[in-house]
């Protein structure tokens, strides 16, 4: 599955193209799920890596903004709707609200007690739902016919949005807990050209100035089209970086890549998807924190230490997660205490912790809070 461009599920987020080659997704903001252009100006402040001797604790509990969640009702859990998705896979299922909430509140694998945290919301992410790449005989690209999965996905996010049901059918939302989707990135027609992009979005425009100077912008469309088909390769997390010679050159190469992508200043990173580029993990023997911490902390200090807190934010890539991690019942709290202790050990204060946590994705996606700077 590639619903979103992602790096060591390390996911990065772009709002107007760089000089080089990583643009990801245009933000858009709920209720209206109308595309917004105005451009996010990230401030980036320098952060020294200092090991801390142990974690420290906090009084209040920590408020997360999840930035990296996929949904899909049962009626698109099915090859039909995901090219990616097979009869019998695990993913092969309904993924709604509810089970995410479900999730994100069960206990850790290492752990029983309470969680000290709160999620306060989320931002979905597109699912990379099957459209046609040939047209039919007498069909036009500006019909959107050979797109009727992502409508059908548009559709579904309007129901949550306004809360509304399907008469006999359960999605896993009500009115309530519809709330909790706080922002979408939404699939567009990038590999179509220029004219059809700018057709599919025209609906959601609010500001058609502001969306002309962004998608005319010189080789917009083109490099959203060549990540698209060349994105942010993750790198292979199975193996340390000094276990051999291969897998350190390609640790360094990676290296390079995420220090030049660091340079562009509205550039976002997640912390997200990391199970995805490990070692199958056994449910009921799953890999301990600390062993998970040990394998990816070499990408993450240096993610940390390029991007700096302002810049990077929590996601998990949920339920992508639960494929590789230690199941639907472990995986989302597990990889929250994965990244909490790797925030800890890296020597982030509160205030950039609580960056990471919700600060960056509510700026990023421009919702509802002043931005938080550590």
């Amino acid at each position: 599955m590639k619903p979103a461009l992602q790096g060591l599920g390390l996911q990065y987020t772009e709002t107007k193209p760089p000089t080089s080659k990583f643009p990801q997704f245009i933000p858009t903001e709920i209720p209206s799920l109308r595309v917004s252009m105005k451009l996010v100006k990230a401030k980036q402040q320098q952060h020294s890596i200092v090991p801390l001797p142990s974690p420290r604790s906090r009084t209040l509990a920590t408020e997360i903004t999840h930035s990296h969640v996929h949904l899909w009702p049962s009626s698109a859990a099915n090859n039909d709707a995901h090219a990616w998705m097979h009869e019998g896979d695990h993913l092969a299922k309904q993924y709604s609200i509810s089970d995410y909430l479900t999730a994100s509140s069960s206990p850790s694998s290492s752990s029983t007690e309470t969680a000290n945290y709160e999620v306060k919301g989320f931002v979905y992410v597109e699912t990379d739902r099957r459209y046609r790449k040939e047209l039919a005989e007498g069909e036009t690209v500006s019909d959107f016919t050979w797109a009727e999965q992502c409508r059908a996905e548009n559709a579904f996010l309007r129901r949550i949005v306004s809360g509304e049901t399907v008469d006999g059918v359960d999605e896993g939302f009500d009115s309530e807990t519809a709330k909790m989707m706080k922002g979408c990135v939404l699939w567009a027609p990038v590999d179509r050209g220029l004219d059809v992009f700018k057709r599919w979005l025209d609906p959601g425009i609010r500001d058609k100035d502001a969306f002309e100077r962004l998608v005319t912008d010189h080789g917009f469309v083109e490099v959203l089209r060549f990540m698209g088909k060349y994105h942010l390769c993750k790198p292979d997390m199975e193996h340390p970086p000094a276990e051999n010679p291969k897998a350190h050159a390609r640790f360094e190469s990676w290296k390079t890549s995420i220090t030049r992508l660091a340079a562009c200043q509205k550039t976002y990173m997640k912390l997200s998807g990391a199970f995805s580029e490990m070692a199958d993990q056994d449910p009921d023997h799953p890999w301990p924190v600390s062993k998970v911490v040990q394998r990816i902390r070499p990408w993450v200090a240096h993610v940390i230490a390029e991007f700096s807190p302002q810049r990077i934010m929590f996601g998990s890539d949920w339920p992508v997660c639960n494929v590789r991690g230690p199941g639907d019942a472990k995986s989302w709290r597990h990889w929250r205490d994965v990244v909490e202790s790797l925030l800890q050990e890296q020597g982030l204060s509160e205030k950039q912790m609580d960056r990471v946590w919700y600060g960056t994705a509510e700026e990023a996606y421009k919702l509802e809070k002043e931005p938080v700077f550590g």
